[in-house]
């Protein structure tokens, strides 16, 4: 049996296909068999990883129901959306500190945190790399939670 621990990621939940600034840097949490998505000023949802169902689409988003809502959350935000808060960037720090710091044990999936298109190298290329460049940051940044949360009891469907 595998042990999921505590891992956190941070992301971008696309309220509004439309608006850029809709498109929020969140950190979706998974902690104790609970997954929790807060953004700066709120939280969506902190419930028991049983109680959602997800699916990955071909360009990355990773689409988490629960309940009756749907939340995309993607691993690069658009170029309007808002920038990570203080807070946010030391709460993944500070996650990401004491994951280094935790020995791993045998059977036990690697802990640790993501900051999703806040990190990495700057995109002033061509705008067509640029966009491959995204592409390939939104799958690499949605890439752990494939693993995280079907071993965690998440229902991931097609």
């Amino acid at each position: 049996m595998i042990t999921v621990p505590s891992y956190a990621g941070g992301l971008y939940w696309r309220k509004s296909k439309w608006n850029g600034l809709k498109c929020l840097p969140v950190i979706l949490s998974l902690d104790a068999g609970r997954l929790r998505l807060a953004a700066a000023k709120e939280v969506a949802f902190d419930v028991p990883c049983a109680d959602v169902v997800a699916k990955f689409t071909k360009f990355g988003t990773l689409v988490l129901t629960v309940g009756r809502r749907s939340y995309d959350i993607l691993g690069v935000g658009a170029s309007l959306s808002p920038s990570f808060t203080k807070e946010q960037r030391e709460e993944l720090q500070a996650r990401q500190a004491k994951a280094a710091n935790a020995a791993v044990a045998p059977g036990v999936m690697a802990a640790g945190t993501g900051i999703g298109g806040e990190v990495g190298a700057a995109m002033d290329a061509v705008a067509i790399v640029g966009a491959v460049f995204e592409i390939k940051a939104m799958r690499e940044n949605i890439k752990p939670w494939r693993e995280l949360l079907p071993a965690a009891g998440v229902r991931v469907t097609d």
